[in-house]
């Protein structure tokens, strides 16, 4: 299947699944601790590669920030890892850290900038990784993550956001 069709049945099953799922998966209680392992399907430096992220994140009312990291690989020459801090509003974040980048010939570090819009269970990315050595990267990318809340779920959901 070719890379924009799997996207857009994933884009197509996430649209389909999230309302019934989006009063669970976006916040639970507030204030409160909230997991999210996932995987991911990143496009970065003109390679696909898919990877895990794991993140804790903080909610209070609509407002949440926390810290992950992830690990991608295209199973060949290359990989990426990167750990950071996250914050956002609602459905609307930012991620920001150290990354490692590495190839068969060169790695680079540098700093990860990334905007996020969350859906349901889905998250969609872009942004850009910026090396010590002056290399720029653009990545783009999905994620696809599930919470597991520290406490019983009281009934705030994302609508109470808007």
């Amino acid at each position: 299947m070719k890379p924009l069709k799997t996207l857009m049945l994933i884009l197509s099953l996430n649209l389909y699944i999230a309302p019934a799922h989006a009063t669970y998966m976006n916040f639970c209680d507030k204030p409160n601790w909230i997991g999210f392992p996932g995987v991911g399907y990143s496009y970065f430096n003109a390679t696909s590669m898919v990877g895990l992220e794991l993140s804790g994140t903080m909610t209070s009312g609509c407002n949440w920030f926390g810290a992950y990291v992830d690990y991608y690989t295209d199973f060949d020459q290359k990989s990426k890892s990167s750990i950071g801090l996250e914050l956002g509003l609602a459905f609307l974040g930012l991620d920001f850290g150290y990354m490692h980048y590495e190839t068969d010939e060169e790695s680079y570090n540098g700093v990860r900038v990334r905007p996020i819009i969350s859906i349901g269970f889905m998250s969609i990315y872009t942004g850009g990784f910026f090396t010590t050595n002056s290399e720029n990267f653009f990545d783009s990318g999905i994620l696809l993550k599930l919470p597991f809340c520290n406490r019983r779920y009281s009934g705030f959901t994302l609508l109470d956001c808007i």
